[in-house]
């Protein structure tokens, strides 16, 4: 066994900022990568694992590119549609957005951008 920290459940939890019943599911859906002991009964969670399973959720979701444009959600996700904004989903069925990817996309297409302050105030 190696030296490296192992986590719980409730542990992780508080670490990715999520119920402890939603690390359940995400690891049930084999989104969130675990080690079982114990019979297969009890899960921990590396570090490694943690780091993974947040670095796929980031980047921008539907609702913050829209704040960020200044348009409604429906409008981002016709521009999805019709493939003008890059786009990839998370291991969890999320839309993800590079920021880089929607600040170009504003540019070329003269969209205002607003804030980072003022999209999370909103």
């Amino acid at each position: 066994m190696s030296d490296e920290p192992m986590y719980s459940v409730r542990e992780a939890s508080i670490m990715l900022g999520l119920s402890p019943q939603m690390v359940r599911y995400y690891t049930r859906k084999g989104a969130l990568k675990c080690q079982r002991i114990i019979g297969g009964s009890a899960i921990i969670y590396t570090k490694e694992h943690l780091d993974v399973f947040l670095a796929d959720l980031s980047g921008l979701s539907t609702v913050e590119v829209a704040a960020m444009c200044g348009v409604t959600p429906a409008v981002v996700a016709s521009w999805v549609h019709r493939s003008m904004l890059p786009v990839r989903m998370s291991v969890i069925n999320e839309l993800r957005f590079d920021e880089a990817d929607v600040r170009k996309f504003a540019t070329e297409r003269g969209i205002q951008l607003h804030a980072l302050e003022e999209r999370k105030s909103a």
